[in-house]
């Protein structure tokens, strides 16, 4: 089967490698295509799979149609006379765009996946734009979302009531995966030791990752009698934010640290906690759960609803410190169980397991049996 997967993400989001290395592996024949803007510090990708193409300026950002217009000229010259059996964009609005237009001009068959910025930004600010994502989930194949929140908010807020059913049939739900890796170095067991609470964080500091409303419950926890550090390892974006947690006493920063350091780390942190105001996934919360960590998630946002509440941790609302530390405490009265169940649960992101589901869908769409 030959795939052309649109990207424009690559460069920012490096677990789509495994997926693509792990398609490859299995015998596909795939292109993934990362229009970029002229920018010499963008340096070419060395997958054989990747075609990087640097077509438009970064101003053009500010101009949806022309700037996808520049893409889809650019993408039309490279893949011309490339006899595509399905596409796969990987956003709604800014790669289903190419992957509608390359439906309409040559009759090639496309899922999309709907992500963060497309629900938070496209669907919600940009109105003028509603009909083009209506245009582009009707004539998609399927719709792959990364979350039932998110499935349901488009759904429910933005799609005509004549197109709800036709929308929600065709629609499923498939996380990302994780590297390999974290899977193969899960511990056997993970044991609490009450008498130190570390709860830890990795990913970027800045204000939708919302540590600061986690500070205030460590706080919290501290004045009703517990040890607890609160561990923040990753790149800051906001130096405003990162300011602001190091007046925690209980505060640890730490720099942004490999896979490897991450799960060496990991064996001595008890709970992982992100209540992001908006988050489309969230694979650190799934490599959390495989080194046996509960954790503490954000109600309505993307890893919501991935499991049974209560199952490997809690829903909270991001806003509120007291709902944090209650999740806290909840955690602590049942560690054992959801620390095991964290370390059963982190297999379904495995891709082997996600590769298979991609399969079938690539097979009912294009009608190539695999």
């Amino acid at each position: 089967m030959k795939i052309l997967h649109i990207n424009s993400y690559y460069y920012g989001s490096p677990f789509y490698k495994n997926l693509y290395d792990y398609q490859q592996s299995q015998g596909f024949d795939i292109r993934v295509y990362v229009p970029v803007p002229v920018n010499p510090e963008l340096t070419s990708i060395c997958d054989n799979y990747a075609v990087v193409s640097h077509n438009h300026k970064k101003s053009d950002r500010l101009f949806f149609y022309p700037k996808h217009k520049k893409i889809l000229s650019d993408a039309e010259k490279l893949f011309y006379d490339s006899k595509f059996n399905i596409i796969h964009a990987h956003s709604l609005f800014s790669n289903g765009y190419i992957a509608l237009s390359f439906f309409e001009k040559h009759n090639i068959p496309y899922i999309v996946t709907v992500r963060n910025t497309d629900v938070n930004l496209f669907f919600k600010y940009m109105i003028y734009l509603r009909p083009l994502g209506l245009r582009i989930l009707k004539s998609a194949g399927k719709i792959i979302f990364l979350s039932a929140p998110y499935k349901n908010t488009v759904i429910d807020n933005f799609i005509p009531e004549p197109m709800k059913s036709d929308i929600a049939l065709k629609s499923v739900i498939i996380p990302n995966g994780i590297d390999n890796a974290w899977l193969a170095n899960r511990p056997e067991t993970k044991i609490l030791n009450l008498s130190h609470i570390n709860i830890v964080y990795a990913g970027v500091i800045n204000n939708n990752k919302n540590c600061i409303t986690t500070a205030h419950a460590c706080l919290r926890l501290i004045k009703a009698g517990y040890a607890v550090n609160f561990n923040i390892i990753g790149q800051v974006q906001s130096k405003s934010c990162y300011s602001r947690l190091l007046n925690f006493a209980f505060v640890k920063y730490h720099n942004k640290m490999s896979k490897e350091e991450l799960m060496r780390f990991y064996k001595d942190q008890d709970i992982f906690t992100m209540p992001s105001i908006h988050e489309s996934f969230g694979l650190v919360y799934a490599e959390a759960l495989s080194q046996g960590l509960p954790v503490i998630y954000t109600r309505g946002q993307g890893f919501d609803k991935q499991f049974t509440e209560g199952y490997i941790g809690y829903a909270v609302n991001p806003k509120s410190a007291p709902e944090i530390e209650k999740a806290v405490l909840r955690i602590l009265n049942e560690y054992d169980i959801l620390s095991n169940n964290a370390l059963e649960a982190c297999k379904i992101f495995s891709w082997a397991i996600i590769h298979t589901e991609y399969c079938r869908i690539y097979s009912e769409i294009s009608g190539i049996k695999l």
